[in-house]
């Protein structure tokens, strides 16, 4: 089996929620057994340290262009399809052989869009429901993205598969010794609250700020 996936997000210069997820996906399927051939898309050339390294696993290089995946991307697809196309979001190429996996994180846009700018607000729910219409299937992060999208999109629960999001293996449990070090670096108390995270209004930082006040 072929399995594509639109791996520009891996291989952006700075890399964010779905950059990141998409990383460390890539990078977990290089390191498993060759069950299945893994073919990834990109727009540029492998940045330094892109996981899927060519030699591990095919890489096609696109020209970049506006519209990249209902353009290039889809023309790849339909002169050359794989087995199975995923995407780490929910841009996917129309008219494709293929079947299509999207991604949803989240319709934050679409149950909270007051915190959202105005172009988020008037683009990405008519492309949520353009994937809706031409998904095959869908990997929600959670019970309650799958909920989101069975209320606001129809989609029907078994096109939905609920897959929780892991940790890279940086984060882990550290002894004693290290955790008072790191405190003792940065001048942090015993009992503190670490944000990790995009300073946006959606992210309520203003809400952990009073509730750790309270605490």
């Amino acid at each position: 089996m072929i399995i594509g996936i639109d791996g520009r997000p891996a291989n952006a210069s700075r890399r964010a929620g779905i950059g990141n997820y998409c990383y460390e996906l890539l990078k977990a399927l290089v390191a498993l057994p060759r069950d299945a051939a893994y073919r990834i898309y990109l727009d540029r050339p492998p940045q330094p340290g892109f996981p899927a390294k060519e030699g591990l696993v095919e890489v096609r290089v696109l020209p970049a262009c506006r519209g990249w995946t209902l353009r290039h991307l889809a023309r790849e697809l339909r002169s050359d399809p794989p087995d199975v196309f995923f995407t780490a979001g929910i841009q996917l190429p129309l008219w494709v052989p293929c079947p299509r996996v999207a991604t949803l994180l989240d319709l934050a846009y679409m149950t909270f869009p007051t915190y959202f700018g105005w172009q988020t607000r008037l683009l990405a729910p008519p492309r949520a429901r353009l994937a809706a219409c031409i998904a095959d299937h869908f990997i929600a992060i959670s019970q309650a993205t799958k909920a989101d999208a069975e209320r606001l999109l129809g989609i029907a629960a078994e096109r939905l598969t609920v897959a929780p999001l892991g940790c890279s293996p940086h984060f882990r449990p550290c002894d004693e010794a290290e955790t008072s070090r790191v405190r003792e670096a940065h001048g942090l108390p015993e009992r503190y609250v670490l944000y990790v995270g995009r300073l946006q209004p959606r992210k309520n930082i203003e809400r952990l700020v009073g509730a750790f006040t309270a605490v």
